[in-house]
């Protein structure tokens, strides 16, 4: 009789019996202690013989296929981009600091841990990873510990999301100062404010939202913008 060789995990699903977590991290992605439950699975899997593995996930599940990719685009850029984003974007020590861990993650060279298996003696050498929040692997577990945090604190309603960013010819002030940065946040929140003062004269209440700052656009180009959602 033929061994099974491949095998095909279905993780589609919203996984909507762990809400509201789920709203956020894939069910696939929900970690037990650190490891996500289909690093289990596929882990199990390949002692059991198997060599390949199909999983079918929904549209909007990116982070899972984020999470196997040790070779994102994001990574690729900044390798192929290192000497510009250093001498001409002028990144702070722990900005570059950061860059550097994110490129050789994983890397064999840089060292790793060997497992050895008490029962079959089989041995498995595994790379030391960057355990840096912004890598694309790495960074998996932050941003899960992140998102699960908010979700508990957003209100079970339909949310809008907008994005304030300020004049490509003034973008060099907030490099040269960092400071600067604190009065976008300022600047949104006066606006935002003022708009429902205006349109809510008469009903005396104060909108909930939330406001996250980025300060690169997805070219890695410098480009302070804030991330704005809020009920509707």
């Amino acid at each position: 009789m033929n061994k099974i060789k491949k095998v095909v995990i279905p993780v589609a699903g919203k996984g909507t019996r762990f809400l509201p977590i789920t709203k956020t991290i894939s069910k696939t992605l929900l970690p037990i202690v650190d490891t996500p439950v289909i690093q289990y699975l596929l882990e199990e899997a390949v002692q059991a013989g198997i060599k390949e593995a199909l999983i079918i996930i929904g549209y909007s599940q990116n982070d899972v296929i984020n999470y196997f990719n040790t070779e994102s685009t994001y990574v690729q850029k900044l390798s192929k981009d290192y000497e510009e984003i250093k001498y001409t974007l002028h990144p702070r020590p722990a900005e570059m600091e950061n860059i550097d861990k994110m490129i050789n993650c994983g890397d064999p060279s840089y060292g790793g841990a060997m497992y050895g298996c008490t029962h079959c003696g089989n041995l498995k050498f595994v790379p030391f990873r960057c355990h840096s929040r912004f890598c694309p692997t790495c960074g998996n577990k932050y941003s899960m510990d992140r998102t699960t945090s908010m979700s508990f604190k957003l209100v079970n309603v339909r949310h809008r999301h907008c994005v304030f960013t300020i004049d490509a010819s003034l973008r060099d002030f907030f490099l040269q100062d960092r400071s600067l940065l604190n009065c976008l946040f300022h600047s949104v929140s006066s606006v935002v404010l003022r708009l429902f003062s205006k349109m809510n004269k008469h009903k005396n209440f104060t909108p909930g939202f939330i406001m996250v700052l980025h300060t690169f656009g997805r070219d890695l180009k410098w480009n302070p913008h804030i991330h704005w959602s809020i009920f509707s």
